[in-house]
């Protein structure tokens, strides 16, 4: 049995519903793409080496993992890098006498208190110096964040430093993110944005 033509008002009507057939097919491959592609774009903007550099801080040439290490606290406790993994660590490296490294204390302390509870750790690594002098700085600044004791300066020399203070941005895997030197204002909205990034947080 032959069908019987479509009148010109059907052929326009199933054209329509055609039409949108199409269009939301087309929608529903790529609204996931484009989100896809709009993910990516953050996330690498993200991750990108310019947003360090904008902030002085200098990125690794090639991907690198931070050296790991076991010290002493002032009380005796060991604190080991590793044992940080899966968090963001802002690991400073200072002394008593250093007077930028006294400057940038309360805006370390300041991030670690708001970040702490959400995969962030500061671990301040004295160089070379007294556990009774630390301590003594410690309760004068009254700084919260994890202290350990570089008494040999070995710590300090495998991280390749030479002047305080210097401060390495590592990775929840381990890896060296970057690094700075020198004081700096860590608590300042530019700061602050980025450790918000690093953590994924909403900004």
């Amino acid at each position: 049995m032959n069908a019987e033509p479509c009148t010109a008002e059907q052929q326009k009507t199933a054209a329509g519903k055609l039409r949108i057939l199409a269009r939301r097919g087309w929608l529903w491959i790529a609204a996931p793409i484009f989100l896809l592609f709009v993910l990516f774009s953050f996330l690498s903007h993200r991750q990108s080496p310019s947003r360090f550099h904008d902030l002085q801080l200098s990125t690794p040439k090639q991907p690198v993992q931070a050296p790991d290490f076991s010290l002493k606290d002032p009380t005796g406790q060991t604190l080991d890098l590793r044992g940080f993994r899966g968090k963001v660590v802002f690991l400073n490296f200072w002394a008593t006498w250093c007077i930028p490294c006294r400057e940038e204390m309360p805006a370390m302390e300041t991030l670690y208190r708001e970040f702490k509870d959400k995969g962030f750790v500061v671990l301040a690594v004295n160089v070379e110096e007294s556990p009774n002098k630390v301590t003594k700085f410690v309760r004068e600044f009254h700084v919260t964040f994890p202290i350990a004791l570089d008494t040999k300066g070995d710590v300090m020399s495998d991280y390749g430093i030479r002047a305080l203070p210097a401060t390495y941005l590592i990775g929840k895997k381990g890896e060296v993110l970057a690094m700075g030197l020198g004081s700096r204002d860590w608590a300042n909205y530019a700061y602050r944005s980025l450790f918000q990034s690093l953590l994924g947080l909403p900004q």
